[in-house]
């Protein structure tokens, strides 16, 4: 069995890291937009205020689009997280396969 170096692993875990760092971020911050957009259509208040009027503005409009957001950064969530794994997944199964080919054309010219 061949053994993973520990830079090697660090800096992996580093590169998965920061992916999952990234995506949870950027799903968050469309969900808790969304969310707030919403609560704020509906009269509640939700401790931000971003100096925005919304005075002009639909709210029925205002409420699709925190639906859209809220709905895109779940989405977005759950996707990302499962692409994650698929990548570990497949990264671990392609050295795996790799090892096991090197293990064999080793066997055979021996």
């Amino acid at each position: 069995m061949q053994g993973i170096d520990l830079t090697e692993g660090l800096n992996y875990g580093v590169r998965m890291t920061i992916f999952g760092i990234v995506i949870i971020t950027i799903s968050g911050i469309s969900a808790a937009s969304g969310i707030g957009v919403l609560m704020s259509t509906l009269g509640y208040s939700v401790g931000i205020n971003l100096g925005l009027s919304l005075r002009g503005i639909n709210t029925t409009l205002l409420s699709v689009l925190g639906a859209i957001l809220t709905i895109t950064g779940i989405i977005s969530l759950v996707s990302g997280l499962i692409a994650l794994v698929y990548k570990l997944i497949v990264d671990s199964v392609s050295r795996g396969a790799r090892a096991a080919s090197n293990t064999q054309s080793q066997s055979r010219s021996s």
